[in-house]
């Protein structure tokens, strides 16, 4: 029998499901362990940069910390370019452009910050296509790769600024789309206040991690 889009997409929905389930369970028996809290929290966020790279992919979302971050590792003089990805425009911001009021979108607004921050517009630069995930950031960003000809000209590293508990999941994400194309590297911003010591003590971040490993775990299951 043939699966239908509803059935797989009602099947994708109970995997998460189960996988948020789960991951609630391990917190209810963790409460009592702030150690293995603190490991929960410590696993998503990954550092792996310790030198300089030609180009650094400013991840949407989360403004203005990851741009921010650009812009410091650009002035610490670790980077030359900075490429900014480009989100899916939110029903509300097609909805104002209609009516004819200017609203700027996150990229926009990430480039305009770079300017105020004293980067050069000729080392910003934006991706054309927006991305609705990280999938379909790295997708974008491998097909922009492939562009830059010849190919002595692509940058043997590539650095991917993000998020504190983004980190782990861009990275195996972009791993898995790049594959060994190019080298990665991943640095969270400095400027995002999750500290996985005490994240369970903040409801924002209790919801951030829950949803972070919920991702985590079907990317890892449908991968």
């Amino acid at each position: 029998m043939k699966t239908t889009p509803w059935r797989r997409l009602l099947r994708r929905h109970n995997k998460a499901a189960l996988l948020l389930v789960a991951f609630i369970t391990l917190i209810v028996l963790a409460v009592s362990s702030p150690k293995l809290l603190a490991s929960l929290g410590n696993y998503l966020v990954l550092e792996q940069f310790d030198g300089r790279a030609a180009w650094a992919v400013v991840l949407a979302g989360e403004f203005p910390n990851r741009t921010m971050e650009a812009a410091q590792l650009y002035r610490e003089g670790r980077i030359d370019n900075i490429l900014l990805t480009r989100q899916l425009e939110s029903a509300g911001l097609k909805k104002l452009k209609e009516s004819g009021i200017k609203a700027a979108t996150q990229q926009q607004r990430s480039h305009e910050l770079l300017l105020q921050l004293g980067i050069p517009n000729q080392q910003i630069y934006r991706l054309h296509d927006p991305a609705n995930s990280t999938k379909a950031e790295a997708i974008l960003i491998k097909q922009w790769l492939q562009t830059l000809q010849p190919s002595t000209k692509r940058p043997k590293t590539l650095l991917l600024v993000t998020s504190k508990t983004h980190t782990k999941r861009a990275n195996k994400i972009f791993a898995h789309i790049l594959g060994r194309q190019i080298n990665l590297a991943v640095k969270p911003s400095r400027y995002d206040d999750f500290l996985p010591s005490s994240w369970w003590k903040q409801r924002h971040t209790i919801t951030e991690v829950i949803l972070e490993y919920e991702k985590l775990l079907a990317w890892l299951l449908w991968h």
